[in-house]
């Protein structure tokens, strides 16, 4: 407390360190802004008929349905190749007639779901051997896609050599390939283009207001908006 550095020696630390005050007053900026509120535009922007039709007529194959089928199947699998690369013909033989009694099961008035559950050697079995909506040709087994297809809304199919396994497939649903009308996709995309209109809107609010900050000041530009 009794040391009283001169101004001399301040000075001469002062200038030795230097680069410890770089930068250690920040620079600022006072800032005004004007805040054009796309979310308030959109609530107070109107999607018309118009505005439908034209998206629709231009997106129409956003909007476009495939062809799918509603599957369940059973899969009885053949044995694995042997360490020759063999397979056991017996054993392919007793798995096509497992199949096949199943299939005489089903055409007895069985119930495919409690078949799967009892039968099938796949993992879908647990859920009654349910595959969901397929698309033509996602079934990497040819003869299977084919069979699958075929099928009448509520059909089974015969057993189907897949290589892999004998499978039974039925169809609980069908559904044609189509394109889906204004009405259903209205409510998909009236957001979309609300938010795109709403944008637009914004942007021609915001350029106004540029020219006239830049002409009068951006005080008597915000106050006339």
């Amino acid at each position: 407390k009794e040391l009283h550095p001169t101004d001399v020696e301040l000075k001469a630390y002062y200038d030795r360190n230097k680069q410890l005050y770089n930068n250690s007053i920040p620079e600022k900026r006072e800032v005004s802004y004007v805040l054009v509120d796309t979310g308030k535009i959109a609530a107070d922007t109107q999607v018309t008929l118009q505005d439908l039709q034209a998206y629709y007529a231009q997106h129409r194959d956003e909007f476009r349905e495939p062809e799918q089928v509603n599957l369940r199947q059973i899969v009885i699998k053949n044995p694995l190749p042997g360490a020759d690369g063999k397979v056991d013909q017996k054993g392919v033989d007793e798995a096509r007639k497992k199949a096949e009694d199943v299939l005489k099961q089903l055409k007895a008035g069985g119930n495919v779901a409690d078949s799967a559950k009892k039968y099938s050697q796949d993992p879908s079995a647990k859920d009654g051997g349910a595959l969901g909506w397929v698309e033509r040709g996602r079934i990497p087994y040819p003869d299977v896609d084919k069979a699958a297809f075929a099928l009448p809304k509520g059909g089974t199919s015969n057993v189907i050599n897949a290589g892999y396994a004998f499978v039974i497939l039925h169809a609980d649903d069908k559904q044609e390939a189509h394109l889906k009308s204004l009405d259903e996709v209205k409510g998909q995309i009236e957001p979309g283009i609300k938010q795109q209109k709403a944008a637009t809107a914004a942007e021609a609010q915001a350029a106004v207001l540029l020219t006239q900050a830049r002409a009068g000041g951006l005080d008597k530009a915000a106050a006339a908006k």
